[in-house]
């Protein structure tokens, strides 16, 4: 997690930032968290708040106040200072465990395991193996998942139904979309992750995510699988 400096008191209201323009803004509720509030409802919450002014008030305090949005369990709701940016928690997520992906076949575990040993020995002559057992897993992944690989242009955020951001989601390394005819499915394959940041997101965004070192085919025996789909 990063290291945080907390704002006191937050401000009422916050612009977020998108592609280095101001977007959404975010109004502080009476139990201190923060909601996105669309354009179209804005007058309505900031008059509720703030009186028949409050539409100029809080739209210009917002403008003052650009966060990037930083949903991590275990922080309280607000405005948190690091670096040279400011970041927006929305509201309190309790921390949990992150959820495990069932294990995968014997087959494909006996076949990543063999690739781990490979990989871990360093001997040249057996990159070729490492290469073909790598494909053989993603295709196994694609079977056992009914779904199949998309193209070069990966976009995380058409999981979650926004607009594309210059940021990914939490862990994302050789990221990667698949379809299927029922089900859209995100895959990240990070050597670490930050359990905080991911359950945060995910609750944040109406996710639903696993995490398995098991189902791993980017380095067997050294990365996890972050599997992203929707709730």
């Amino acid at each position: 997690m990063q290291t945080l400096e907390q704002i006191t008191p937050a401000p009422l209201a916050v612009s977020e930032v998108r592609n280095n323009v101001s977007g959404p803004i975010w109004l502080q509720m009476e139990d201190k968290s923060f909601r996105r509030i669309p354009a179209k409802h804005f007058g309505y919450y900031a008059r509720q708040r703030s009186g028949r002014s409050g539409l100029t008030q809080l739209g210009l305090e917002a403008a003052s106040n650009p966060v990037v949005v930083y949903p991590v369990a275990g922080r309280e709701p607000g405005l948190y200072r690091c670096g040279d940016k400011n970041l927006l928690i929305p509201s309190f997520v309790k921390p949990r465990e992150l959820p495990a992906a069932e294990d995968p076949p014997e087959e494909f575990q006996r076949l990543h395991n063999d690739i781990a040993e490979l990989m871990a020995s360093g001997e040249r002559e057996d990159k070729a193996k490492i290469t073909i057992g790598k494909s053989t897993l993603l295709k196994m992944f694609c079977e056992l998942r009914g779904v199949a690989a998309e193209g070069l242009e990966n976009n995380p955020w058409a999981l979650s139904k926004e607009r594309r951001r210059p940021t990914g989601f939490p862990g994302d390394d050789h990221g990667q979309m698949f379809r299927g005819p029922s089900k859209v499915i995100w895959t990240s394959q990070p050597y670490s992750v930050d359990a905080d940041e991911i359950v945060g997101f995910a609750e944040l965004h109406k996710l639903s995510v696993t995490v398995s070192p098991k189902w791993s085919w980017h380095c067997p025996g050294s990365s996890m699988l972050i599997e992203w789909t929707r709730l």
